[in-house]
């Protein structure tokens, strides 16, 4: 499957220059492909919460773009928990994903075996953190310690849940609007 319009996705560097060489370089690599590519830029930011990857992700979830074109892959993902999933959910939905400097592209899930070794360690990885997860809560019981949130105030009394939907809606001003939920044997 030939891809014909492409996400490119790469992070931001210090210089406008190299940017935009960038940008040059990973759209005549989609050009070259018999494709036509938008080109996304994450800026760099100090609270690494990558508000153009998350968008550019369910727009590749809403089948807006067949292709995605990373400089990358260390950049579209922090850890291999992050990288393999999305991987696999995006070749699954038929998406090609190539990376720019590794030159890796998936185009399948199941027979590629650089994206089964991929999968074959976040499983390794994520059962290592399950074991000792478990391993520390044995521990803490072991030794006695009580786990789970410690109680509040609010969790001594029993709490009100007549008119629970009533109370709601006036503290939003809305007035009793409600009622079928609240009361469904009121309604006319």
């Amino acid at each position: 499957m030939k891809p014909t319009y492409i996400a490119i996705y790469a992070k931001a560097t210090n210089c406008k220059a190299s940017d935009m060489e960038l940008f040059l370089e990973m759209s005549e690599f989609a050009k070259n492909r018999g494709s036509e590519s938008e080109f996304y830029l994450e800026k760099n930011n100090q609270y690494n919460t990558r508000p153009v990857k998350f968008w550019l992700l369910q727009e590749l979830r809403k089948k807006k773009f067949d292709g995605l074109l990373v400089y990358s892959y260390n950049e579209w993902a922090n850890s291999l928990n992050e990288l393999v999933p999305e991987l696999y959910e995006l070749v699954k939905s038929g998406i090609v994903v190539y990376s720019f400097t590794d030159e890796i592209q998936f185009t399948e899930c199941e027979n590629d075996p650089i994206f089964r070794t991929l999968s074959t360690l976040f499983h390794f990885r994520k059962h290592i953190i399950d074991v000792s997860r478990e391993n520390a809560i044995e521990k803490y019981k072991a030794s006695g310690k009580k786990l789970g949130r410690p109680l509040g105030a609010k969790d001594k009394q029993k709490r009100k849940t007549l008119g629970y939907f009533l109370r709601e809606d006036y503290k939003k001003d809305q007035g009793p609007k409600s009622y079928s939920r609240a009361f469904p044997h009121l309604i006319v």
